[in-house]
């Protein structure tokens, strides 16, 4: 016996903080600029719509705030929670309806203890917001940058915004008119690696601040 258990304790895998799954699973959804009750009509009320025909479900509580939809789900103990979680992501999957302005899916995340937070602080700052946004953005940076740090996230943010002006005079020299302005801006709107190709845009005739 002696033998045998000195010969597994070489092949066992030993973790001081194993990575444990639980049956919890966490979804959220961005929608930046709504108010929380935007978000609960056109987000969270139709994701809870279709997880309520999933089987193996024990309960789910959900919350909107401002530019955020946040769901728990609770699996039942005897479900099979590969099926279960397979099943969850597929009925997010079947979701329509969604807003064009939510770009990215709904995020969907079995909860374990690697997920767990271990720190969580807050900052602020009595000045320009902009200021405490940078500096927000920097500490995060310098965090990432700590060994034995997985993960950095900040939330409380608004999105940046820019606010253009349009020039009455260029805009008639150019003829175009503010819908043909606004399309332009949304179409150029995007990142890219290459050219796009097709005429540029008179950015002269725009006043950003």
């Amino acid at each position: 016996m002696l033998l045998v258990g000195a010969a597994s304790l070489s092949t066992l895998k030993l973790q001081e903080l194993p990575d444990i799954a639980f049956e919890e699973v966490e979804m959220t959804t961005q929608y930046p600029g709504a108010t929380a009750q935007d978000v609960e009509v056109n987000i969270t009320n139709l994701i809870e719509k279709e997880i309520k025909s999933v089987e193996g479900i024990r309960k789910f509580t959900s919350q909107s705030s401002d530019g955020l939809s946040a769901i728990s789900i609770e699996m039942d103990e005897s479900a099979d929670t590969a099926k279960v979680l397979r099943d969850i992501q597929q009925a997010v999957d079947r979701v329509n309806g969604l807003p064009k302005d939510v770009t990215n899916p709904p995020l969907v995340v079995q909860r374990g203890t690697a997920s767990f937070e271990v720190l969580t602080f807050g900052v602020s700052h009595q000045g320009d917001y902009s200021e405490l946004q940078s500096y927000a953005r920097q500490l995060e940076k310098s965090l990432k940058g700590v060994s034995g740090v997985g993960t950095v996230s900040m939330t409380g943010f608004n999105e940046r915004e820019f606010w253009i002006e349009i020039d009455p005079i260029k805009v008639s020299r150019y003829k175009l008119t503010f819908d043909e302005v606004i399309y332009a801006v949304n179409n150029r709107n995007l990142s890219l690696s290459v050219d796009a190709g097709g005429p540029p845009l008179p950015v002269s005739l725009l006043k950003c601040e």
